[in-house]
């Protein structure tokens, strides 16, 4: 990540996959790390959402986001990408 520049940035949960490929983080389209998981659900809370800003606190992200997205199920690699190089919404 280059200061100064948009990024796309995705990041997909699968509690499904083996522990080793649950979580998946994507950059402009294109798959980034594959990180382990033990977990194999996200467990709902009635806190509120935040994003740019840690739960515990610290440092909160410096710039700008934009367009936030959440989906109740895991996408595919292809439909990060078609996120990615296309409009969104559509």
């Amino acid at each position: 990540i280059t200061a100064g520049q948009w990024f796309h940035v995705a990041v997909v949960f699968d509690g499904s996959l083996p522990q080793a490929a649950r979580v998946k983080l994507y950059v402009n389209g294109a798959l980034d790390t594959t990180a382990f998981e033990t977990s194999s659900e996200i467990t709902p809370f009635t806190s509120d959402f935040a994003v740019g800003i840690l739960k515990n606190g610290g440092e909160t992200f410096l710039g700008r986001i934009d367009e936030v997205g959440i989906w109740r199920r895991a996408l595919s690699a292809q439909e990060i990408a078609a996120l990615y190089s296309g409009p969104v919404g559509q």
